[in-house]
């Protein structure tokens, strides 16, 4: 008995020294990012549209968006897309597609024409405006706000002017992407 006493003594001491040996420290790295946060909307009471306004056959119509009054071939009531990006002084990358196909939903046959966007941008209403590549093009913001002004030119779905046979009213969805860098 007494051996037995003694075992779970030496045992009872091993146990409670290694747990004693075992305590420590360990630092740990707290991490976070923050970001910045962006709006997008329009300004001027523009409505978000690129509009050629009425246009007829035979023309290749040009929306310009560096100078609205130097388009061609477009209709009364043509207009700009305007969009405003507020944000803080950051760098961002624009980008968007480098054609749009339009269709016209009550046609009977397969016309369809391509929109060619063209996009300036200017860090003022009034300001000098810089082309916005498709393939993306890297701006700074400052002052929190960024203008931009989409344009562009309409045509025939193989490049020339627009066909007799496409009577109707077009659309398609134009998309701007802009990523903080």
């Amino acid at each position: 008995m007494k051996s037995r006493i003694l075992t779970l003594a030496v045992l009872f001491f091993a146990v409670t020294v290694t747990n004693i040996q075992a305590q420590g420290t360990s630092d740990v790295t707290v991490r976070a990012n923050v970001v910045t946060t962006f709006t997008f909307g329009e300004f001027a009471g523009d409505d978000g549209e690129v509009n050629f306004g009425d246009v007829v056959p035979g023309v290749t119509p040009v929306l310009n968006a560096s100078d609205v009054d130097a388009s061609t071939n477009v209709g009364a009531g043509h207009s700009l897309a305007s969009i405003l990006l507020q944000g803080p002084d950051v760098e961002v990358t624009i980008s968007y597609a480098p054609t749009v196909t339009l269709l016209n939903p009550a046609a009977s046959g397969a016309v369809e024409l391509e929109y060619l966007p063209s996009v300036f941008g200017a860090d003022a209403v009034g300001g000098a405006r810089s082309e916005i590549i498709a393939g993306g093009s890297q701006v700074t913001i400052t002052d929190g706000d960024f203008y931009l002004w989409a344009g562009g030119t309409l045509q025939a779905e193989d490049g020339g002017d627009i066909p007799a046979t496409a009577a109707g009213s077009y659309s398609g969805e134009f998309t701007i992407t802009v990523d903080i860098d």
